[in-house]
């Protein structure tokens, strides 16, 4: 292979000498090692864009990356093979409104040894000094210069004394900032819960821009000791991509600034072959650690030979990477109802056209289609479910959940899961944001799950594990063999530990479950076999469907 070693001069902009460098197109069996420094990554454009954001000239929940916007680019990687970046353990720091790093198209990709930090966060964190109506009043710390006019997209509170996230939670529809003195802001907005006097407030300027790392269309990618302390948007998304690994990737804010990511750490989308994930740290997002997942097409026309459909993506949010996230030729497809997630019916495409701007896709199948499909029905592919491993890893102080699964093939193990607002593992297929696939076969054992579930993300007032769907109706066997096992959950004297709806052959056993006024809750499902739990006497075991099977003890 070949070895380029980058040596960073004493000028404050590296982005000319890393974009000469890294920006590769069809390369293959190349090594970079860096020389161990801070590399500043300084763009004019995006640091326009985020001047006019925090001026409160662009609209915060615009959805970058869609044909017709534009986005800021860092590093683009494409068609490339067998390239190995060490960083060797340099910082990458970015500046504005931009994606980090691109990996299209290409195999076998090794980065490691590398943080990657923001000059000015997309978000503010102050002291909450006063109440007065529906108005609050914050002294904004030195680390987040402020002029007056920033946005505010979205506020989080924390405990400086505990250092937890608290339940405040709150998004859009806020005044943005009014410059009272140097530091000194408030703002307005009608708070279900507000923020007290003397706690910290993060308050986000923008939803969620591009990920810190795209990964399309890839194979074979490899993190390695590689932190993210800031990002505008998500993490890392993969997309269309097939094996993913992590070692000791760290999501997690810089000292002092209690957030990391505006949004989830990482989300996968349409991947297949494994993402596993070993040793790994995840903290002070503004959303989950994982999701795993694909969409569901909503049928808006269907020929009269039943063969050929018309499809499209009823997500308004599009997907987190602004790629359509269309079926093609040969992947095999479940069928369901819009009300209930349940499949009825499958078949396998043989064409499909693809129409990226109206994000429509139409489809012939190699069968004609059952009767029962109509018109609103929806279809998601099952071939592009990648398996998860996710082991010994840590999640805390996130606002939201710690896992959310809909993908099928899952080990979560020895993990710790920690002060996550929402609950703290969701498996889960839902409309809304019409995220698939209904799941199979999941093994949740040896973890911690301590203290989560207490605000913004919880579901069915789960501290511990939900497995539910996200639609008007619930079916027995959504979700399919489920191993719980040997976990421990600690909830907040009111919450429920386990909670299963829509599920069938679910094993829940050797799990200790403290502080939870319900213990174990089902609806909707059969064969659940509870057994050998140590469980507080005083905690319940629900079960509110009539017509299913149980074993318990």
């Amino acid at each position: 292979m070949k070895n380029n070693l980058i040596r960073h001069s004493n000028f404050q902009d590296a982005s000319k000498e890393l974009r000469a460098r890294l920006n590769m197109s069809s390369e293959k069996d190349v090594t970079i090692k860096f020389e161990k420094d801070t590399y500043h990554f300084i763009d004019e454009k995006a640091e326009n864009d985020f001047n006019e954001l925090m001026a409160g000239n662009l609209d915060y929940d615009t959805h970058w990356g869609k044909s017709e916007i534009p986005y800021n680019k860092g590093i683009t990687i494409e068609n490339c093979n067998n390239i190995i970046l060490d960083f060797n353990g340099s910082t990458l720091m970015m500046y504005g409104l931009i994606q980090t790093m691109l990996l299209k198209g290409s195999k076998n990709i090794t980065i490691k040894n590398l943080t990657v930090d923001w000059w000015r966060s997309p978000f503010s964190i102050g002291e909450v000094i006063g109440s007065e109506g529906s108005k609050v009043i914050v002294k904004i710390f030195d680390d987040f210069p402020i002029k007056g006019g920033e946005p505010v997209w979205a506020i989080m509170d924390y405990d400086p004394i505990e250092k937890h996230l608290g339940e405040v939670y709150k998004f859009r529809n806020m005044t943005p900032l009014k410059l009272i003195e140097k530091q000194k802001v408030e703002f307005s907005g009608n708070f279900t819960l507000k923020p007290i006097i003397g706690s910290y407030l993060v308050i986000r300027h923008v939803g969620n821009y591009r990920p810190c790392f795209q990964l399309l269309e890839c194979e074979n990618i490899f993190f390695q000791n590689v932190t993210i302390h800031n990002n505008p948007g998500m993490g890392i998304v993969g997309h269309y991509t097939k094996n993913i690994q992590f070692r000791n990737l760290q999501v997690k804010p810089k000292e002092s600034h209690i957030m990391s990511t505006s949004t989830d750490a990482t989300h996968f989308i349409s991947c297949s072959g494994l993402i596993d994930f070993e040793d790994c740290y995840f903290e002070g997002m503004g959303d989950d650690a994982i999701n795993v997942h694909g969409f569901y097409q909503s049928i808006i026309n269907i020929s009269e030979d039943r063969k050929i459909v018309t499809s499209t993506i009823l997500n308004p949010n599009g997907t987190q990477d602004m790629v359509f996230d269309a079926p093609t030729n040969g992947d095999r497809v479940e069928f369901c109802k819009s009300n209930n997630l349940l499949c009825f019916s499958e078949n396998i495409i043989k064409r499909s056209e693809i129409d990226s701007e109206a994000w429509q896709v139409k489809i012939t199948f190699e069968k004609p289609l059952s009767t029962s499909i109509h018109c609103g029905d929806v279809f998601t592919k099952v071939n592009d479910c990648a398996k998860l491993r996710f082991v010994n890893c840590i999640a805390r102080d996130i606002r939201a959940r710690a896992a959310l699964i809909q993908t099928r093939g899952c080990i979560i193990e020895n993990c710790k899961f920690s002060y996550c607002t929402g609950t703290g593992i969701h498996i889960d297929t839902a409309t809304g944001w019409w995220e698939s696939t209904s799941t199979r076969d999941i093994i949740i054992r040896n973890n911690i799950i301590q203290a989560c579930g207490y605000g913004d993300g919880t579901y069915n007032n789960t501290c511990g594990i939900a497995v539910l769907t996200e639609c008007d109706e619930s079916a027995v066997g959504v979700h399919k063999n489920l191993v719980i096992e040997n976990n421990q959950i600690n909830g907040n004297g009111e919450s429920t530990g386990i909670y299963i709806s829509s599920a069938e052959e679910v094993e829940i056993y050797g799990n200790c479950i403290n502080n939870c006024a319900t213990a174990i809750e089902v609806d909707d499902s059969t064969a659940i076999h509870i057994y050998g739990n140590d469980i507080e006497t005083q905690a319940k075991i629900v079960f509110n469907n009539k017509r299913k099977s149980f074993n318990w003890d």
